[in-house]
């Protein structure tokens, strides 16, 4: 790519991730029953798709994941910078900076598509660019159906900020119930295309090489943090672990560029079967201390309700549950998990186990040097194995 055309990727980046974080600063911001956190979060999100969308397009620019991520970074930031400027013209202006009703419309219009576009189009193409065969050409375009109607509603209603409405730079003023139609058909629409967009990863991981397989994962650890989330925080919207699960899934829409650069870049590839495991691991590790925690308190307390007031004895006993049985279940919980998701390193550890074994009884030479080449080559798969004996002094 020419330098001229690396400075039109970069430069929308440079211009919107500044214009993202006044979204921090501007009083009476949108949304101000949000936890700061969420916008923080948001302007991170601009930087990360944008930033590294516009890496992997300067790099390599026939990889059309990299432009998705480059145009999802810059809706990201053009929703959240229309956004602080249309509350900063009701703020400071009475609502007269020029475009207010554009930035107003803009910043009501650009919230959903980005998140569609991310959640549908990456998985369909993800690593190399192209989609899994010429027969899923017409997923690609029933996604683009999807996302054009999944933001159609909010296009064509007025722009808002905050509780101040503007006129709808499209002109449309027909009935409202149609707009209710078409959110109520976005809503079916999206949770449908997400399983095939999910069926195209699936049909890519058992058909690619080890190298596509390890990049997949990446891609699909982060994608699983962000939609367990949405799904969790959708379901429970309005009760208070909701915020959580947004913030949640909005992390999890962070690591996405950040595995995809990884991924494509290949740096450290081969370490996500490691974070797996323990991200695994450490998860049902915590789940099953804080059920014991509990259940303990709650035990002590009906236990010894009769002896002691209060219920510092009880938590003091947990907790010494809770410590002494830590190392033993990590290391059974740890065990089972690589078992499944980190296998090779089990293996390997198996290997350099009876290994071990077998060294105490083997004194031939040419028996042990079979053996530590075997073992390395089976246990770390090296190009070369090469093995130095060193030879007694002859002086001694």
């Amino acid at each position: 790519m020419s330098r001229g055309a690396a400075v039109l990727i970069w430069l929308p980046v440079a211009i919107l991730v500044p214009g993202s974080l006044a979204d921090l600063w501007v009083p009476g911001i949108t949304g101000l029953e949000s936890p700061p956190i969420v916008f923080l979060l948001f302007s991170v999100i601009t930087a990360l798709f944008a930033g590294i969308g516009a890496l992997l397009v300067t790099r390599q620019p026939a990889n059309t994941v990299g432009w998705i991520l480059w145009i999802v970074g810059l809706m990201v930031g053009l929703n959240q910078a229309s956004g602080a400027y249309g509350e900063a013209s009701l703020v400071w202006f009475d609502g007269n900076l020029p475009a207010t009703p554009l930035a107003a419309w803009i910043f009501n219009s650009a919230s959903t598509p980005p998140l569609a576009i991310a959640l549908l189009f990456l998985p369909l193409v993800f690593p190399d660019g192209r989609l899994p065969s010429r027969a899923w050409r017409w997923v690609l375009w029933a996604f683009l159906a999807v996302v054009v109607e999944v933001g159609l509603p909010d296009m064509l209603r007025p722009g808002l900020i905050g509780a101040s409405p503007f006129v709808n730079p499209l002109g449309w003023t027909g009935d409202p119930r149609v707009l209710d139609v078409l959110s109520a058909i976005s809503s079916l629409s999206a949770p449908i295309a997400m399983p095939i967009a999910i069926g195209a990863s699936v049909v890519r991981y058992r058909r690619g090489t080890a190298t596509e397989r390890q990049q997949l994962k990446w891609f699909g650890a982060a994608a699983a943090l962000s939609v367990i989330g949405l799904v969790v925080a959708v379901v429970g919207q309005g009760l208070p672990f909701s915020v959580v699960a947004w913030i949640l899934a909005i992390i999890g829409l962070c690591l996405i560029p950040v595995a995809i650069a990884i991924a494509i870049l290949r740096y450290r590839l081969f370490e996500i079967d490691r974070i797996i495991s323990r991200t695994v691991s450490y998860g049902v590790v915590t789940g099953i201390l804080a059920l014991v925690f509990i259940g303990t308190i709650l035990v002590s307390q009906t236990v010894l309700a009769s002896f002691f007031s209060g219920s510092s004895v009880a938590v003091a006993a947990s907790t010494l549950v809770v410590a002494a049985l830590f190392q033993p279940l990590r290391r059974r919980v740890q065990s089972v998990v690589d078992r499944r998701f980190n296998r090779s390193r089990y293996d390997a550890e198996r290997t350099a186990a009876a290994f071990g074994a077998r060294l105490r009884d083997e004194v031939d030479l040419a028996n042990l040097n079979a053996e530590v080449r075997q073992v390395v080559a089976a246990t770390v798969a090296p190009a070369i194995v090469g093995l130095w004996i060193r030879q007694p002094d002859a002086r001694s």
